[in-house]
């Protein structure tokens, strides 16, 4: 019978691959139909947000919270990093430093660029020159205070 057919462990092999592959299909479509779900509540997610931002609220931590995510505080990167300059002030900081800090800070990941091109941004002088460089070392860069100084006591009359 093994020159006419095939044998029976081929034939077992074939019964095996066409349950493996319908077992495989049914997994992709499973996938494909979760994976649009999720699309749609990601979606809804940063709509929810988004309103929330609009209105001044402050983010929504609870969620991410019970999914064992850290809760996300409110700010931005630029802001947190001239925060951290203004505390280190008149000592420099690296921007290493000031990533992981800021990370810290806000509670999530940034790219590893995200602190020198913000930084390289707020040294340049449409950026305000709210920073300078040395090397890699970044300083706060005190503003000057805008308007006539006082100079005594105001009279009313």
């Amino acid at each position: 019978m093994r020159g006419k057919g095939i044998s029976m462990s081929e034939v077992w092999k074939l019964k095996i691959a066409k349950e493996l592959d319908a077992r495989e299909q049914a997994l992709l479509a499973k996938r494909q139909k979760y994976s649009a779900g999720l699309i749609q509540v990601s979606k809804e997610l940063n709509d929810l947000e988004a309103t929330r931002r609009t209105l001044g609220l402050p983010p929504s931590g609870a969620a991410r919270a019970e999914e064992g995510e850290p809760a996300r505080r409110a700010g931005h990167f630029k802001d947190v990093a001239l925060e951290l300059l203004k505390e280190a002030y008149p000592a420099p900081m690296k921007a290493s430093e000031i990533l992981a800090k800021a990370e810290k800070r806000l509670g999530r990941k940034y790219h590893p660029k995200t602190a020198g091109m913000s930084l390289y941004r707020m040294a340049s002088p449409e950026g305000g020159a709210l920073v300078r460089r040395e090397g890699h070392r970044w300083y706060f860069v005190p503003q000057k205070t805008e308007g006539p100084e006082p100079t005594g006591p105001s009279e009313k009359h």
